[in-house]
């Protein structure tokens, strides 16, 4: 059996991630919990990032954007991760317990932040998400039709409403002390910079297996997406992080100044390389049209995307941050590992 290249590279990644975890897990600082966020905001950036695929294509085919099919292949390839990747979901329920203190000790918010409605209404969520980008992907490739563009408006609206209680069920309810009625669109602005960086790498990566011509105007416009994608992300931040204090709510004060003790680097760099470095490089005209600057701006977005939600979701803690992050990193390793396998068999099957 012949091994190839990319089977060597696959192995290659994971015996780092292993490294990484297990440099992690050695420290005297580590905390059991740190494996479960981890893999809770692995799970989360790389779910969001696949289903911004869908979310993407569905968008430009209500707009008739005709420029769109040159690469939606690898849009509503990327959707179908999001249906692999709801293994990952599964194991987070087995043990909520792991990441969210109201399973034992209970809620103010009894109603709604209890086991049974918090899986019932994410299955259905979740599932809707899974069942649209499969049946969208099925379609994606047929002729143009009023009919086409059904399932899509259908799934913008389901969306539109379920990524509020997406954002506050996964990560909002972490700290029972903290709550934020922006964080949903905080959320889906950050989607937007992350999975349109993805697709972007995904593209330039695949461009010769795909047969087509990424010519100026394409570039361009997959470049003034990031870059006005990264302009709203950066608002958002902005507004984000002021709300608490012209609100005058002190408890959302005290969630922030708790993570500055241990993130504060995260929560700069995660805005410098998702906004500022994006925004130097994509400012002039020349620039939007270059790949080796486009490609660099959409890798500066992947890592400053999980940096900023690598803020909210790691917990708070005293000592420990390193073995954090090593462990953090080496999830992000394995899960993009798994990402890049199925998103690879599933444009094949397009292609062939």
């Amino acid at each position: 059996m012949k091994i190839t290249k990319n089977t060597y590279l696959i192995i290659i990644l994971l015996l780092i991630s292993a490294g990484l975890i297990w440099y992690g897990v050695s420290q005297t600082s580590f905390q059991f919990n740190f494996v479960w966020r981890s893999f809770l905001l692995n799970t989360v950036y790389f779910s969001t990032i696949a289903l911004f695929g869908t979310l993407f294509y569905s968008m430009h085919i209500l707009a008739n954007a005709k420029w769109i099919s040159k690469i939606e292949s690898v849009l509503i390839s990327m959707g179908e991760v999001f249906v692999f990747l709801l293994v990952l979901y599964l194991v987070l329920f087995l043990n909520l317990g792991g990441n969210y203190s109201w399973v034992e000790n209970g809620s103010d918010k009894d109603w709604y932040l209890s086991i049974t409605f918090f899986i019932s209404r994410n299955v259905f969520i979740l599932g809707g998400y899974a069942l649209f980008c499969f049946f969208i992907s099925k379609k994606a490739l047929s002729q143009v039709s009023e009919r086409k563009k059904i399932l899509p408006a259908i799934f913008l609206m389901f969306f539109a409403v379920t990524i509020l209680f997406y954002a506050y069920d996964w990560i909002v309810s972490l700290d029972q002390q903290w709550y934020s009625t922006l964080f949903g669109w905080y959320l889906f602005s950050g989607l937007l910079v992350a999975g349109l960086s993805a697709a972007i790498l995904l593209v330039l990566v695949f461009e010769k297996r795909l047969k087509i011509d990424l010519d100026k105007r394409i570039l361009k416009n997959l470049a003034r997406y990031l870059f006005a994608f990264s302009m709203v992300w950066a608002y958002l931040w902005y507004v984000q992080y002021l709300l608490p204090w012209y609100t005058n709510k002190p408890e959302e004060v005290q969630y922030y100044t708790s993570r500055f003790e241990s993130y504060s680097i995260i929560f700069y760099l995660g805005f410098v390389l998702s906004f500022v470095v994006p925004f130097i490089l994509l400012i002039s005209n020349f620039a939007r049209k270059n790949k080796f600057v486009i490609l660099l701006a959409s890798i500066s977005c992947i890592i400053g995307q999980w940096l900023d939600k690598a803020f909210y979701i790691f917990p708070v803690v005293d000592n420990g941050v390193t073995s954090l992050l090593f462990v953090g990193v080496g999830v992000f390793v394995t899960v993009s590992v798994l990402f890049w396998i199925v998103f690879k068999y599933r444009l094949k099957e397009k292609l062939n």
